[in-house]
């Protein structure tokens, strides 16, 4: 009985850590992305087209921080000092979220989706932020 129950809860563990949308390696948020659409809770689609400014993630486990920044033709970019500091967590669900943390304000995102090439993210009003990795033009 003990055997059969530790079979079990083994291959639950293994099923959830494979599950296809859990992001394995949390390293891959860090750097350059460039929103591709948004999608609102109704379902109603904003497609991004021509994007001037793309966002930077810094992570360093479990903190990091959010910052827009203006790809320039010479390949630099051009920044603020303005950042959202954030705090990766995982919850007991197994889901993942952003803590972010600007003066008082405070919000989270729960990241639903990430891979080397592929990010996504779901706001408090569950609006489904999905974005792709940024690519500098090349000229």
């Amino acid at each position: 009985m003990k055997k059969s129950l530790l079979i079990l809860v083994v291959s639950a563990l293994l099923s959830a850590c494979n599950s296809s949308q859990a992001p394995k390696d949390l390293s891959q948020l860090e750097g350059y992305w460039e929103i591709e659409k948004a999608v609102f809770a109704e379902g109603e689609e904003k497609i991004y087209g021509v994007n001037t400014t793309i966002d930077y993630f810094f992570f360093e486990e479990p903190r990091g921080y959010r910052k827009k920044v203006q790809p320039q033709l010479d390949g630099q970019y051009l920044t603020s000092d303005d950042a959202q500091n954030f705090r990766c967590r995982i919850l007991e669900d197994g889901s993942i979220v952003l803590e972010y943390s600007n003066g008082d304000l405070q919000w989270q995102e729960e990241l639903t989706y990430l891979d080397q090439n592929r990010l996504e993210l779901v706001s408090e009003q569950q609006i489904k932020y999905v974005y792709k990795r940024y690519e500098p033009l090349d000229l």
